[in-house]
């Protein structure tokens, strides 16, 4: 017992044992994130190949995320955006985490022209400085809407899916493909570094790497937390 705890906190068992002091309970406050998952599933800036389609492995990391943050104590919610806004709404635990991957199970490339950009990412469905996750492959035009998104306070982390190496992979030996691609890795370099200047954690990947061998960093990233009751 220290002078100015509240005296309803005395433990009286523990008093009773030693009647020389008095003994309080303890209280931690438990500490949540509130966390958006946002999928980008825009025709526009996936890749199709005869492997695959890269929107792929953005499922796989996101159903990644949502279960290892949802397991943490996390309230999770999901956005995929493109051809419609898909919102699952935020929740916890166990049945939280079926929503996210039913979801995720159901996502589907579009090309609405209204979600061309990201300028239409609702952000009345995130509370001021949650944290958010992209995870997309990028377009020139998002560095913009991410540097707004994160001057409103959120706590941005993007995980982009390389879709110039993704593509590339796909092909054949050739100099000129092999040329095409560094030219195209250079101007995604100089979209990244500019994210990045903006206080915006990106975390480049190249799928041929296992998510899992990523999860580590992404989910050491510290995160804004609230207080729950």
């Amino acid at each position: 017992y220290q002078p100015g705890d509240p005296t309803r906190w005395v433990r009286a068992r523990a008093t009773a044992r030693h009647p020389d002091q008095l003994f309080v309970n303890e209280f931690e406050q438990e500490r949540v994130t509130e966390v958006g998952l946002i999928v980008d599933v825009r025709l526009s800036s996936n890749v199709h190949t005869l492997r695959g389609a890269l929107l792929e492995h953005s499922i796989q990391a996101a159903a990644a995320l949502g279960t290892a943050l949802l397991d943490q104590g996390n309230r999770v919610g999901l956005l995929l955006y493109g051809n419609t806004l898909n919102w699952t709404y935020p929740g916890y635990g166990k049945l939280q985490r079926e929503r996210v991957l039913r979801a995720l199970a159901r996502a589907e490339l579009g090309d609405a022209p209204v979600f061309e950009d990201f300028d239409r990412i609702p952000t009345r469905l995130f509370p001021a400085r949650s944290q958010l996750i992209l995870i997309s492959p990028l377009k020139s035009r998002d560095r913009d809407v991410l540097r707004r998104l994160h001057a409103r306070g959120y706590q941005i982390l993007v995980i982009t899916p390389n879709p110039i190496l993704f593509e590339r992979q796909a092909h054949g030996p050739g100099a000129a493909l092999d040329l095409a691609a560094r030219l195209a890795n250079l101007e995604r370099a100089t979209l990244l570094a500019d994210i990045r200047r903006a206080g915006i954690t990106v975390i480049d990947w190249d799928v041929a790497l296992p998510f899992h061998q990523l999860a580590d960093t992404a989910l050491s990233r510290p995160m804004p937390q609230r207080g729950r009751i």
